[in-house]
């Protein structure tokens, strides 16, 4: 084959090649970038998925964050994907975006498309305080006698004054969280513990408890 058509036929397939391994890049629209640096990770469901490779600052106030994804996770990023700068979980004292979907479904991101992230959740640095709540309650109620002597019952009473403390200290996105979310939980619990009580002919034992927990939805 002559060498000047070898050529014209090779750089086409080099070129095609080369754009099917290319990784997807997007940019995200900032408020504030908390820190966040150039080759800073970013991650989906735990796996590290791509990096910054460029923060440039607006003259609205904005700062436009280029990521970097691999190709093999591209799919993942569509029109419900919502992005937040956290603290790295590879490195100590060094920021990675983190990109979680609010629904399944949708239509995917375009290459080179420019997305606004969501704002730091009103909850971050809370959610630790919720989670370890939560699984205190799961121990305590595998674990709960039917008499309120039981260290159990007064465990039981201490979390609810716990979390009734940490409401008149905490903003309105956390209030609202543990009232659609743990209060249903511990009245279920209680209710249980109610019906325990009146099969040993102690119905009243378990008012208290009711009292204190009414009392948190007017927090």
């Amino acid at each position: 084959m002559h060498a000047k058509l070898k050529l014209f036929l090779t750089i086409p397939l080099i070129l095609f090649l080369l754009a099917g391994c290319s990784n997807f890049s997007l940019e995200l629209s900032f408020s504030d970038i908390q820190g966040l640096k150039k080759e800073d990770p970013i991650f989906f469901e735990q796996n590290k998925v791509g990096h910054v490779t460029h923060i440039a600052y607006t003259d609205t106030g904005k700062y436009i964050v280029s990521v970097d994804i691999e190709k093999a996770f591209k799919s993942a990023f569509t029109e419900h994907s919502r992005f937040k700068i956290i603290e790295s979980p590879l490195k100590e004292h060094e920021k990675a975006i983190i990109m979680s979907l609010a629904q399944k479904g949708g239509e995917q991101l375009k290459k080179g498309v420019l997305v606004k992230a969501i704002p730091p959740s009103p909850l971050q640095g809370l959610t630790p305080f919720i989670d370890q709540f939560k699984t205190g309650l799961d121990k305590m109620f595998n674990g709960m006698k039917s008499i309120p002597e039981s260290q159990e019952y007064q465990n039981f009473e201490k979390k609810i004054d716990e979390l009734a403390q940490k409401m008149k200290t905490s903003g309105a996105a956390f209030q609202e969280t543990i009232k659609n979310d743990l209060i249903p939980k511990l009245k279920q619990e209680l209710e249980a513990l109610t019906k325990a009580l009146e099969d040993q002919g102690m119905k009243d034992e378990a008012k208290p408890l009711e009292k204190k927990l009414n009392a948190l939805e007017d927090v």
